[in-house]
């Protein structure tokens, strides 16, 4: 099984080596703030949760990461603590953190995250700064790794975690012939909407 680490070195290490390739994003990638008893920072204030193996690799590994190949920008693992409860602008246009959360909630609270979990299972880590698209993930009791939520231009993927998540934004998914994302596994676990050529 290919690791988290070697996913998000792998696509790193492809940025350092041709930088020019996404040249819309700068890709400015932070180094690592990771700790050991670090924690996820939830939407819910004042709620945290421990690390599971994967995202542990990714923390270790580096911390912010600025408008990645996808022009999102990656959270380090404490910074949504410290937006909840702001009326600081978070991202490029002026918004801040917990508007972009009520907005989604607004506009996709029948059968999506964050509206349909507990705050305090959910957590926002990573956005567009000049955009409304979010990635989240959400806590579920029987699984060790959480799943990841992305919204993008009015689409959206479910992935069963952040090496499927990474698998995607490496390209690999489509080069081994796998569904681009794992929505069939959580249909009926979020009631979610099938799609027609899903039916």
């Amino acid at each position: 099984m290919i690791t988290t680490k070697t996913l998000l070195k792998r696509i790193i290490d492809e940025i350092v080596a041709d930088p020019e390739q996404h040249p819309d994003y700068p890709q400015i990638i932070h180094p690592s703030t990771w700790f050991e008893g670090a924690q996820i920072a939830t939407l819910e204030p004042g709620v945290s949760r421990p690390m599971s193996p994967m995202w542990r690799e990714r923390f270790q590994l580096c911390g912010k990461w600025e408008e990645d190949r996808f022009g999102y920008t990656w959270l380090d693992f404490s910074e949504s603590e410290k937006w909840i409860n702001s009326e600081e602008p978070f991202n490029k246009i002026g918004l801040t953190f917990n508007w972009l959360i009520e907005s989604r909630i607004e506009n996709w609270g029948d059968s999506f995250p964050p509206a349909t979990v507990p705050r305090s299972s959910c957590a926002m880590f990573a956005f567009t700064p000049y955009e409304l698209n979010e990635c989240f993930m959400v806590w579920l009791e029987e699984k060790e790794e959480p799943v990841i939520f992305a919204y993008y231009d009015g689409d959206w993927g479910v992935y069963a975690n952040l090496n499927g998540y990474l698998e995607y934004m490496a390209g690999d998914r489509e080069k081994l012939g796998k569904p681009l994302d794992d929505r069939r596994e959580f249909y009926d676990i979020f009631d979610l909407p099938r799609d027609l050529e899903d039916q």
